[in-house]
């Protein structure tokens, strides 16, 4: 039988590297999973419409493709020594386990490095989570805690989030940026074209500040 819902939008963006990225992102550190269930889950929770029996007939499809993006993802997390958000189990290869979860053969190091993993992991979402602004209010209290006494908040910036002065009365110029990947060139020649700009405005030397 022909998969169903070919021409749904939701479903044309939610093919097998898309729903792997998602399990990627979703998955609970603690937690063992089998794949099956994950990609159910990740469709049932992005694709509207689709019925239970479309859904098991798109997972049968996917699922070894899905399985394939995910091991690439551990074999990359690998090569770059950082740890996966999860692996797959060695005596059952259809089983996803999450990165902390806690295995009778850990060691109390190895454990020990799984909850400080966790643990680093649920601040990351906890910031992911906030506003913009609320995001640059976070940004102004690590200033003050890092020894920056005289902290600004702006709104009409003119491309500067934050204004500040340290404790030997340096004024520093910052940008906040509330996304994963803000190292794109243009982000940082932005940054050094508003230090210029505000140099020029006030007459004083500014230091750069990227979040």
């Amino acid at each position: 039988m022909a998969i169903a819902m070919a021409n749904h939008k939701d479903f044309e963006t939610m093919r097998a590297k898309g729903t792997a990225d998602l399990i990627k992102q979703n998955f609970n550190l603690t937690e063992v999973r089998r794949l099956w269930d994950c990609i159910k889950d990740t469709l049932r929770g992005n694709c509207s419409g689709l019925s239970s029996l479309q859904i098991d007939e798109i997972v049968e499809t996917w699922e070894e493709k899905v399985c394939l993006h995910l091991r690439k993802y551990i074999n990359e997390c690998n090569k770059k020594g950082a740890p996966p958000r999860f692996f797959f189990s060695e005596s059952d290869p259809d089983l996803l386990v999450g990165y902390c979860y806690i295995l009778k053969s850990d060691s109390p190091e190895k454990i020990k490095e799984k909850l400080r993993f966790r643990f680093v992991d649920d601040i990351k979402k906890t910031v992911s989570s906030l506003t913009p602004s609320q995001f640059e209010e976070l940004c102004g209290a690590l200033l003050i805690k890092e020894d920056f006494p005289q902290v600004w908040l702006t709104c009409d910036d003119g491309g500067a989030d934050i204004f500040a002065k340290d404790r030997f009365g340096r004024a520093c110029v910052g940008s906040v940026k509330h996304y994963v990947d803000y190292t794109q060139p243009s982000v940082i020649r932005d940054l050094l074209g508003t230090v210029t700009h505000f140099e020029r405005e006030l007459g004083i030397k500014l230091f750069p500040i990227l979040f």
